[in-house]
């Protein structure tokens, strides 16, 4: 039943879900995410992996062989920010706190070209964080059909654990 509901959004048809409204709490164990990650990584990407902590907090172990620069093992600190509101606010930032070495940050100016064509779309790295335009993932991902009902979205962070806080409305028949 619900793969024909998704059927019939995927085709416009949004009065399949006429009048919901649903808060969503997904929790998602780190090994799921990390699976995910390791399908998804660049090239240059040796190992790409996230430790979730409490607190809107991670740590991203990343092993990258660039060129130049040779094989890089950083261990980074990041703080999720951003609660996402469609037509308000698009972007989640993965604010980079500690972990970036000296000449880390003009390393990752300098390649920024040749990482961004690797990552999917929506997704930016710079110096100072790591930003996803969530409406550009989903695209991406193929779910488009679903942002005319989502209303928030937020992630959280527990021990081992991402939470979606996930927010779906559709309008009710008239």
């Amino acid at each position: 039943m619900i793969e024909r509901v998704l059927q019939r959004l995927r085709a416009g048809d949004g009065a399949a879900l006429a009048g919901t409204d649903l808060l969503i709490r997904l929790p998602v164990r780190q090994e799921l995410v990390n699976a995910i990650l390791a399908r998804q990584t660049p090239d240059l990407v040796r190992e790409m992996r996230l430790t979730f902590l409490g607190d809107n907090r991670a740590i991203l172990h990343l092993e990258i062989d660039a060129p130049v620069v040779g094989l890089t093992r950083r261990e980074l600190s990041l703080r999720i920010e951003g609660d996402l509101r469609p037509g308000v606010q698009d972007v989640l930032d993965f604010v980079i706190l500690d972990g970036l070495k000296l000449f880390d940050k003009p390393i990752i100016q300098l390649a920024r070209g040749m990482i961004d064509e690797q990552l999917p779309a929506g997704i930016d790295l710079s110096s100072k964080r790591l930003r996803l335009h969530f409406s550009q993932v989903l695209t991406g991902m193929g779910y488009d059909y679903l942002l005319p009902l989502i209303r928030s979205a937020r992630l959280e962070t527990h021990p081992e654990q991402l939470q979606l806080l996930l927010h779906l409305q559709a309008e009710p028949n008239p």
